[in-house]
């Protein structure tokens, strides 16, 4: 039995049920589970049409399943997993073209979709710790960031979750590293960003805002595992912008 709501924001003016969202309440409805359902990962969740806590994340795509997860597989997914089948899924099936080549370009689309695959393995990694299975976690951690190095694909404020499960496996010197390579860049782009005053340092204020939210969640990570040079470095930085900016 499936029992959930249609949220507001699946509904026109909150009181108009479209049609393609009609088609897919009669698909689920006349299906009776004689073929998989599957919604992809990087659709709005309006499609979603309130069916999170049935999904079980599979890979690119989160499958209809008549079990309610019991608990969120991450601070923002009410949606279950089966270590083993997205283990499998991500590890051992997907092809993942050939994203740590030099000479291959990655434009910003794909750098942007791309997010969309280290939250998978970041997902995974978080149910495998929950499990206890750490080991497992590391591996599909690194095997990440093999396929999607630094050096094609930054690190930015979406890495944060990848940072913490290290941290959770046991892999502190691993998170650090990150940590230390996030903080480098980050630095590097507010640098840059010193030369821009007036409006045209509001041309760039979405841009200034996220690299000051990942300084500050870097400082908090490094408050909350005791490391206290790393700590004394970003609030150095946010101290030097609090300045600049009340100039």
């Amino acid at each position: 039995e499936m029992k959930w709501e249609l949220p507001e924001e699946s509904l026109y003016q909150g009181m108009v049920l479209f049609k393609n969202s009609m088609m897919v309440l009669d698909l689920l409805a006349e299906n009776n589970w004689k073929r998989p359902v599957y919604f992809a990962i990087t659709v709005s969740t309006e499609n979603y049409l309130g069916l999170e806590p049935y999904f079980r994340l599979d890979g690119f795509g989160y499958r209809v399943v008549p079990v309610q997860a019991d608990s969120l597989i991450s601070s923002h997914e009410y949606t279950s997993v089966d270590t083993d089948i997205l283990y499998d899924n991500l590890m051992n099936k997907s092809v993942w073209g050939n994203i740590e080549k030099e000479g291959v370009y990655l434009d910003e689309n794909i750098l942007r979709m791309i997010a969309n695959y280290r939250n998978l393995f970041g997902n995974l990694a978080e149910a495998l710790n929950n499990e206890g299975k750490t080991d497992k976690a590391v591996e599909v951690l690194d095997r990440c960031l093999s396929l999607m190095p630094h050096s094609k694909v930054p690190y930015n404020h979406f890495s944060f979750p990848m940072i913490e499960q290290y941290f959770r496996a046991g892999a502190s010197d691993k998170a650090e590293k990150m940590m230390n390579t996030l903080y480098e860049a980050t630095l590097q782009n507010l640098n840059y960003y010193k030369q821009f005053k007036g409006s045209y340092l509001q041309s760039i204020e979405t841009e200034l805002r996220i690299a000051l939210y990942t300084i500050t969640t870097l400082g908090d990570v490094a408050d909350n595992y005791k490391l206290t040079e790393f700590k004394g470095k970003t609030d150095a930085v946010l101290e030097d912008w609090t300045r600049l900016l009340s100039l």
